[in-house]
């Protein structure tokens, strides 16, 4: 469950490496990097509610 949730930034980090390679912009990068953050948060905080 928290791997799969992972998978959810990685359209983002494919365009990330595509769009830093052509024009060195960050900006995908670093939405991947959030996205990805946030749904493991998102799950972490969902697995310690649900078993109490």
């Amino acid at each position: 469950m928290v791997v799969g949730a992972g998978l959810f930034a990685v359209p983002l980090s494919v365009w990330g490496g595509v769009r830093y390679t052509r024009v060195r912009s960050p900006f995908p990068a670093v939405a991947a990097m959030v996205v990805f953050v946030a749904a493991q948060t998102v799950v972490w905080l969902w697995l310690s509610l649900a078993r109490t």
